[in-house]
């Protein structure tokens, strides 16, 4: 038995408990958000009508050891905050890509929600933006 069924049927109940299970099995599972740099975009001039207006960018996972170092991973995910190249973002993931009540019918699997400033790992500062 996982720790995520576990929660259900004991002190959480109702939403609690579906946010406390899901927070749970997304750490089980992974992460369901990264810390990528963004590397390039793709062009698309047909697609689906909830992506019209919508950058996509071209994303590197980040290495947190060090962030300056690009994994080999390459992923495309939808602009909601206009980085640019070269930028750090943080990307949401899976079914909580769909950031907004306007994202929902979206069939995105990945979406930059943030522009990065620093990360901190353990006390210790590994990156900040220049600028």
């Amino acid at each position: 038995m996982s720790r995520a069924t576990d929660c259900i049927g004991n002190d959480c109940t109702g939403i609690d408990c579906m946010l406390i299970a899901t927070a749970l099995i997304e750490r089980e599972v992974g992460l369901a958000m990264d810390i990528g740099r963004v590397v390039g975009q793709v062009v698309a001039t047909v697609k689906q009508p909830g992506l019209q207006g919508r950058t996509l960018l071209l994303i590197v996972p980040v290495d947190l050891a060090d962030v300056e170092k690009n994994g080999p991973e390459r992923y495309v995910a939808a602009d909601y905050v206009g980085a640019g190249l070269g930028e750090v973002v943080l990307v949401s993931r899976g079914s909580a890509a769909r950031v907004d009540d306007s994202a929902s019918a979206v069939p995105t699997d990945a979406a930059a929600v943030a522009i990065i400033d620093t990360v901190v790992v353990d006390n210790k500062t590994v990156f900040r933006k220049s600028g």
